[in-house]
């Protein structure tokens, strides 16, 4: 009796077996249901990835794909990457007799996921160029978040110069450029750098595709672009890692607009004459690969212009807040220091610092979420159409002069 009574607590393997089944189907049935929720209502902001692993660049968007992004816009944005995995339509190789092509690189704020394609500063730019004109002005986007100039560096001599563009536009941001362009002031690993070699030659180091933790983001990402659940987990876990690395870095990022600063953020330190030393270092490395697009362009006979970002003290109040912890605190340091590198490399050039104050005190109403708002792109796309009209205009009256 003792024994009949010990099989039935401890059940037979083949309930067991049975129970473990069950579970799994249930569980199953559960993860099945979870990925149609977020697919169709994309709760959480979840979404199935649109961007892959890249041996070199770290990574790149997957060419023809269909993003779906929904960060500090009030309603998310949608929209196709081209066959050549960059945001927008897709563009000819050959360049089309009567037209005027501007690449334009830079990182997220290029890349400008946050608004429509129509309504970015590119677009605003060309549609003002382009009124009245008989020769049809193309600006191509060629802007990827988080890349530096070491990237944008690589995507010059590897994939612009392949649309035989008239004019190439770097988009310069002091901030992430200059934390992210070095190894001993990024917060993350997993993307490539420069050394420089004895005689001056730029030595890339891509050591991160070797990594496990890249080996990994490989072999995740076939699962992220069929999956919004493992998507969505991967990019909080990703955004949580990166955010520790920057708080262990002491690389804290600038205040939110809306909150008044309390503190300095290391890169703009810059602006100040109490520098922090490791990122003076990693500036000077960016200011040394634009001299080396600048040069690359040269050779190429193709103009080269330089943009610095606008930093948010554009706002009085940002700016008198930093002033009260650094009295030394100079807005547009970055804008007036990439002038000088601007002239000494005999480039075009167009500052945005004192074009957003001056645009603020006239609206009265900030021009970022995090990155540009409408009111931002519309800022940016008429100061570039005004300046590229004007650049135009010299340019011809240079070749008919001889």
């Amino acid at each position: 009796m003792r024994n009949s009574t010990d099989a039935r607590r401890s059940g037979t393997p083949g309930s067991k077996a049975a129970a473990v089944v069950f579970t799994l189907i249930i569980l199953i049935v559960v993860l099945i249901g979870l990925e149609i929720v977020l697919r169709t209502t994309n709760l959480f902001g979840a979404r199935v990835s649109f961007s892959e692993p890249h041996d070199l660049l770290g990574y790149r968007f997957t060419p023809n794909s269909t993003y779906w992004h929904f960060k500090e816009n009030d309603h998310p944005i949608s929209g196709t990457i081209n066959r050549f995995g960059y945001r927008g339509k897709d563009w000819s190789v050959e360049k089309p007799e009567g037209t005027y092509r501007i690449a334009v690189l830079g990182d997220s704020y290029v890349a400008a996921l946050e608004v429509e394609e129509d309504s970015t500063f590119m677009a605003v730019a060309e549609a003002k160029l382009n009124a009245g004109r008989g020769e049809v002005l193309e600006l191509m986007n060629f802007g990827r978040p988080g890349y530096t100039q070491t990237e944008e560096l690589m995507i010059l001599e590897s994939d612009v110069m392949r649309f035989s563009p008239d004019m190439v536009i770097l988009f310069f941001l002091p901030g992430n450029d200059v934390s992210d362009v070095r190894k001993a002031t990024s917060p993350g690993a997993m993307r490539p750098f420069f050394n420089v070699g004895e005689d001056g030659e730029l030595l890339l180091d891509a050591g991160f595709a070797e990594t496990g933790e890249f080996r990994m983001r490989r072999w995740t990402n076939m699962m992220k672009q069929r999956s919004a659940l493992v998507s969505l987990v991967a990019e909080r876990l990703n955004l949580y890692l990166t955010q520790r690395r920057m708080g262990q870095a002491g690389l804290r990022p600038a205040d939110s607009v809306g909150e008044r600063p309390t503190k300095i953020p290391p890169v703009f330190t810059l602006c100040t004459e109490n520098p922090e030393r490791r990122l003076v270092e990693s500036y000077e490395f960016n200011k040394m690969l634009i001299g080396r697009m600048a040069s690359f362009c040269a050779e190429k006979n193709t103009p080269f212009m330089l943009v610095t970002i606008d930093i948010k003290a554009y706002i009085p109040e940002y700016e008198e807040a930093y002033m009260e912890i650094d009295p030394s605190f100079n807005a547009c340091y970055f804008e007036d220091d990439m002038g000088e590198l601007a002239d000494s490399l005999d480039i075009e050039y167009l500052g945005l610092q004192r074009i957003f104050r001056d645009a603020y005190m006239r609206i009265g109403e900030p021009l970022h979420w995090g990155h540009w708002n409408y009111r931002g792109h519309a800022v940016v796309g008429g100061a570039l159409a005004e300046y590229l009209e004007a650049a135009m205009v010299r340019e011809e009256t240079e070749v008919q002069n001889g």
